[in-house]
């Protein structure tokens, strides 16, 4: 994978892949597509894969200090995508793949409401 590394075993990986449907390169170039951005020179994402929302949240408040009900997040700064392999979806996971492609596109960072709106885009 050209913009993924994905932290997780391979049975992780492999359910990963199978909950979103379709290759994770291709997401993300669809997704510089229908933004119109594309990030150069571009991060590597990592995308962290957790079993359930649960392991999702707890990373959450250790990185953050406050409570999370998601089932996914992105960690702008980081560039980590942190993801539920039970609760993941395409649509979930571009989602978070549109704030990877708006924080790297964007100098300054957009503020959130837009950071947000772009990445439902």
């Amino acid at each position: 994978m050209r913009y993924f590394t994905l932290q997780g075993t391979s049975e992780q990986s492999e359910a990963f892949i199978k909950k979103v449907g379709m290759p994770l390169d291709d997401i993300f170039e669809k997704a510089e597509f229908i933004l119109g951005a594309s990030p150069q020179p571009l991060r590597n994402i990592n995308v962290i894969l957790c079993d359930d929302a649960v392991q999702v949240q707890v990373i959450y408040k250790e990185r953050y200090k406050k409570p999370f009900d998601g089932i996914a997040f992105i960690s702008l700064g980081r560039m980590d995508i942190v993801i539920s392999i039970e609760d993941a979806s395409l649509r979930v996971f571009a989602h978070e793949v549109g704030h990877a492609i708006v924080e790297q596109y964007f100098t300054p960072r957009p503020a959130y409401g837009v950071h947000e709106l772009l990445a439902q885009y």
